[in-house]
């Protein structure tokens, strides 16, 4: 069986899109239906890139910058321990230190701290001597901690992405581009985005252009929607990474195995971003923050090394987990409940997350996942496209100290005496809502592609659509009624390895990852549809294209 519902291609693309070949059908399935559409949409000139000139307050706190670098009143930057806090706050305290500015950056500690402004910073601030406090990635939603600031005459800047209802909050200035008075003609910046968006108001394009490479790692790594001002950020700071990353990056670059001229999108996601990451999720982002402003090559290079090794053993520390929290699943019974939640005092706040992900992918269910504390448990969920996770946890109040998020993924807080009851509730809420099973998670695919179309030739045509990530896939295709043969596992048993054969192409090599528990079932099939993604893959100094399988069933079968 399918481990997907498969959403296929809706039909042949109009006129105008047909021109664009491949890439019209990809984007007439996503819902593009014009010439005019998808030249906005592939966009990726800097003219795409408002002027920051229509963000709210942005000149309020521009004027506010320059009268504090002016008057030499020290600067201080609170950010956040995810890579868009730590991007952020990197980008504002070398981009205002080259203005002339006396800054000084406070990152929180996730197990000590938690999210967001703190009163601790606030104090370490003021005793510092900051007279001007610029909160990043948080702030929007700290209104206790920012009059706690303002009482400890601490003026208040607060640049932020998050969703707010109320824009009155206490500070000097609050820019952002989700405010529901906003002008600004896009919404979807991740924090750093909105960052730098402000920094070029206050230093123009030629200074703030070199800075794209860490604008685009944090608005990758946040998992924003790449389109429009995203995706020409991200495509300018993959062009200029080689030139204009800096000591930090190119020798994470390094180290990570990618070489500065060749970074594209995905490697920000899942090579730098995590190695970023790990410091905040299992020791002390300043680490992460450093790399980022070193001048030292040897420094780069030994804080690179460092974030490495903290990667390294939060993947070992997530293997443990997960493998802990499903052991918990089976013997809780609760395999068939639609919600799971599960709980350990052993695990890490900073990798409950994680958990939740792994499971959520692995079961096709949401997942609750909690560092189990006394009094109170902290944790994570993910969700499924049907479950509005963070409604229903609202439907759960009564029952949780705090928590927020969205539909997909949220946080929380509670009592660890009630998660019992929580999890009858969360679960009745499913039931109520969506049903008593979850349905198969779904999987769209772009078009429908023959074998004798796949070549190199293709995959190159189909680097027009990136950069790719969040809101912009790579894209998928169904390949339909191909015969299989030499079907095997990989030499750990993990993977599916096989080929595909037409009568009017040569063979192609396939890989489905993670289903080498498939291969009775493949050799079942005399012919197999396909949902496929291309691959360049290049072996002894031939380049080939691979078909990296994401779901496969019987020919002429439904997803």
């Amino acid at each position: 069986m399918p481990r997907y519902r498969w959403i296929e291609p809706a039909g042949t693309c109009g006129h105008d899109l047909a021109e664009l070949g491949l890439i019209g059908e990809i984007l007439f399935t996503r819902g593009v239906m014009s010439r005019t559409e998808a030249t906005g949409i592939l966009n990726h000139d800097f003219s795409a890139i408002p002027d920051p000139a229509t963000l709210p307050d942005v000149d309020i706190a521009a004027d506010r910058i320059r009268t504090a670098i002016s008057l030499s009143q020290p600067i201080g930057v609170f950010g956040d321990y995810d890579v868009d806090g730590v991007t952020s706050t990197a980008l504002l305290v070398e981009g205002l230190s080259d203005l002339g500015g006396n800054v000084r950056a406070y990152l929180p500690h996730r197990e000590r701290d938690g999210y967001g402004l703190n009163t601790s910073a606030i104090d370490q601030a003021v005793q510092d001597g900051r007279r001007l406090l610029i909160t990043v990635d948080c702030g929007a939603s700290d209104r206790r901690e920012l009059e706690y600031a303002r009482e400890r005459g601490l003026e208040t800047i607060v640049i932020d992405h998050h969703y707010v209802a109320d824009v009155n909050i206490p500070c000097a200035a609050f820019v952002s581009a989700r405010r529901p008075d906003s002008l600004h003609p896009f919404a979807e910046y991740a924090a750093v985005g909105v960052a730098w968006q402000l920094m070029r108001r206050l230093a123009g394009d030629d200074e703030m252009v070199r800075y794209l490479p860490l604008v685009a790692l944090g608005t990758v790594a946040d998992v924003v929607p790449l389109w429009g001002p995203n995706r020409a950020i991200v495509h300018h700071g993959l062009a200029q990474f080689e030139e204009h990353a800096g000591h930090g990056l190119l020798a994470l670059a390094e180290i990570s195995g990618v070489k500065p001229g060749a970074m594209r999108s995905h490697h920000f996601g899942f090579l730098l971003g995590p190695r970023i990451n790990a410091a905040g999720r299992i020791d002390d982002p300043q680490a992460a923050l450093e790399l980022l402003l070193t001048d030292s090559p040897a420094r780069a290079e030994e804080l690179a090394r460092r974030l490495n090794d903290l990667n390294r053993h939060r993947q070992e520390l997530l293997d443990e987990f997960v493998t802990e929290a499903r052991m918990f699943v089976e013997s809780d019974g609760a395999e068939d409940r639609p919600v799971l939640v599960v709980r350990s005092p052993d695990w890490r706040i900073g990798l409950v997350g994680l958990i939740a992900s792994r499971l959520t992918e692995f079961y096709g269910r949401p997942v609750f996942a909690l560092e189990q504390g006394a009094p109170f448990s902290r944790g994570s969920a993910r969700s499924i496209d049907e479950f509005n996770v963070v409604e229903a946890l609202h439907r759960c109040s009564d029952l949780l100290e705090k928590f927020g998020g969205h539909s997909k993924a949220a946080g929380l807080t509670i009592e660890t005496n009630r998660l019992d009851e929580f999890s009858e509730r969360i679960n009745d809420v499913f039931v109520d809502e969506v049903g008593t099973r979850p349905p198969p998670p779904s999987l769209t695919l772009d078009a429908e592609l023959a074998p004798e179309f796949v070549s190199l030739d293709q995959v190159e045509e189909l680097a027009h659509l990136e950069p790719c990530g969040h809101g912009n896939p790579p894209p998928r295709f169904l390949m339909r009624a191909l015969p299989v043969f030499d079907a095997r596992r990989s030499r750990d048993q993990s993977h599916l390895l096989f080929n595909v054969a037409s009568s009017n192409a040569a063979p192609l090599r396939a890989v489905a990852f993670s289903a080498g528990d498939r291969l009775v079932e493949l050799h079942d099939m005399s012919k197999v549809d396909l949902a496929v993604s291309l691959r360049p893959n290049t072996f002894r100094g031939r380049t080939s294209v691979t078909l990296e399988v994401v779901d496969f069933r019987p020919a002429g079968g439904e997803g």
